[in-house]
């Protein structure tokens, strides 16, 4: 795996609550990395900082649950083209 990260999240101010904006692209970048996977966000509406950001945690969250997830009818195998998480 080669571990990729590509955002368009766009925040206008610095700080949300006490968290610096740039933490959360710097937070899917290093999981990216670690994790040795692929992610991509992209930002197609929204200009309340707190919503954009909580939408970026929500979506990640949804599609690393989709990720694991059993499905029956594909037996042993995982959701994957290179079958491995």
């Amino acid at each position: 795996g080669r571990p990729y990260y590509q955002s368009d999240l766009a925040f206008t101010v610095p700080v949300i609550g006490q968290m610096d904006t740039e933490m959360v692209k710097e937070f899917f970048y290093s999981v990216s990395y670690a994790g040795m996977m692929n992610l991509h966000f992209k930002q197609f509406t929204g200009q309340n900082n707190h919503h954009i950001a909580e939408c970026a945690f929500k979506a990640f969250g949804k599609a690393l649950d989709m990720a694991v997830m059993h499905e029956p009818r594909m037996g042993d195998a995982v959701w994957s083209t290179k079958g491995v998480l």
